[in-house]
């Protein structure tokens, strides 16, 4: 059961829990340190019963959702997986700052008009994708603040908890949200979509502002229908009429009295801005270049999977740069996290040191295995590679696959992915070579904009 983790204990061979912060919507929540990526902060999210499916499947949908959208605004998510009891776990962003609920009406008037644009460029950036978050909240939305030279602070606001995130495609019924911040047509069994979304962020902006509901909590959803517009007397003088005007028509109880989309909220708050904000900023620009579908690579990717699901292959993706390799890769390394399998991934960087490249993918798989006759083999193997090169290649080759298997009896057939594989030195290359012959089950990919002759060649076992 993951009730059984402790602060100080590391699990997977690679987070180590450090404390925990409490419980989300998807399963219990710990701070932990990433050992691979340079001891960088997460949130280490985990089912709290191994038979617990609903958590499960809402820690799957979140991984899935997240994969597919990059934008500052939004939390970051990095891994996905399955404990050696079962459990499943999710690695995010930690998002080191307090939760708009915390500092409800307390929050500076000339912060709230930056705060509700910030958030309407991420929901505009999630409508574009037919995202929809399903619990916009203040405890969804935690706050940070950058310090400029002169030492004034600027808010900035991450929207977190995915867990009842899905994409508007009626392929998924969903349940939940928090009850005073559902838009009255939710109430009354309404999918939540992006008019409703609208309607969740002016409500918790109301509440950020006045440090309470825009309506009573004991409305039914009929008495909530015959509602008028809700008390803006004790909004603060300093927030802009702008910012009021918009927030009242977000919060219109009829959905035709809503703004239609995030983008025309925002097109009306900057034309009456005067030119005090804009559409998009420097930092949310860039987002609208990154996600989204596989265009033109679908059949690739399906393929890709299939050949996994069906047994273990090897495969080479030869194009130039832009072709779409790394994203094709990360895609078929999503669906394996997905499946519960343990996944490896490489980028491999120019370098002429004796198995430099093999040795970075090596570290990875072998934290997996954590203490044992396999993890000893290995560190044994890497004591010879420190002495001399010629003795290696046949010790080397055969701890990895030792390892890997390690891996196989714990997950699903794993996945191992090395990027620019034909950036590696010779050592490494001959290595994989040998790597790909084996008869091992795990699925090897690897790109590359060209494939030396020493490489591995595209095949299925």
């Amino acid at each position: 059961m993951a009730s059984e983790l402790a602060s100080g204990q590391t699990v997977v061979g690679r987070y180590r829990l450090l404390r925990p912060l409490g419980r989300g919507g998807s399963g219990n929540v710990w701070l932990a340190q990433d050992l691979l990526r340079d001891r960088r902060a997460v949130a280490f999210k985990v089912a709290s019963h191994t038979d617990d499916e609903l958590t499960a499947e809402s820690l799957r949908q979140e991984f899935r959702v997240l994969t597919q959208l990059l934008h500052p605004h939004l939390v970051r998510v990095f891994d996905s997986g399955l404990l050696p009891n079962g459990a499943r776990y999710l690695t995010e962003e930690f998002v080191d700052g307090e939760t708009l609920w915390s500092v409800s009406g307390r929050l500076p008037a000339q912060c709230i008009e930056p705060i509700l644009v910030q958030l309407l460029r991420a929901l505009d950036y999630l409508h574009k994708r037919r995202v929809i978050h399903g619990d916009i909240q203040p405890a969804n939305l935690i706050l940070q603040w950058s310090i400029d030279r002169d030492g004034s602070r600027h808010p900035l606001v991450t929207l977190v908890d995915f867990g009842l995130a899905h994409v508007a495609d009626g392929t998924r019924t969903v349940t939940g949200g928090t009850h005073a911040f559902m838009a009255p047509e939710v109430r009354l069994d309404h999918r939540p979509d992006v008019l409703s979304e609208l309607f969740g962020l002016a409500a918790t902006m109301f509440a950020v502002v006045t440090a309470r509901a825009p309506f009573p909590k004991q409305l039914t959803p009929p008495e909530f229908l015959l509602q008028g517009p809700p008390d803006f007397s004790d909004f603060a003088a300093a927030v802009p009429d702008a910012v009021r005007s918009c927030l009242k028509r977000m919060l219109s109880v009829s959905r035709e009295g809503r703004y239609q989309s995030p983008r025309e909220a925002l097109d009306d708050l900057v034309y009456r801005s005067s030119g005090r904000i804009s559409i998009a900023s420097l930092d949310t620009a860039p987002s609208y270049l990154n996600g989204g579908a596989l265009v033109g690579r679908l059949g690739l990717f399906e393929a890709l999977k299939a050949r996994h699901r069906a047994g273990p292959s090897r495969c080479v993706l030869v194009g130039p740069m832009g072709f779409g390799k790394s994203r094709i890769a990360r895609e078929l390394q999503v669906q394996a996290q997905l499946d519960g399998a343990a996944t490896f991934r490489q980028a491999v960087a120019p370098a002429n040191v004796p198995y430099a490249a093999a040795a970075a993918l090596a570290d990875q798989i072998v934290s997996q295995v954590g203490q044992g006759a396999v993890a000893e083999a290995f560190v044994e193997t890497g004591r010879r590679r420190a002495r001399g090169i010629s003795s290696v290649r046949h010790s080397f080759a055969p701890s990895l696959l030792q390892a890997l298997a390690a891996v196989d009896e714990l997950t699903p057939r794993p996945v191992v992915i090395i990027e620019d594989i034909d950036l590696a030195d010779e050592w490494s290359l001959n290595l994989f070579r040998d790597w790909a012959r084996s008869g091992a089950d795990f699925t090897l990919v690897a790109t590359a904009q060209h494939v030396p002759a020493s490489s591995i060649q595209c095949s299925t076992r």
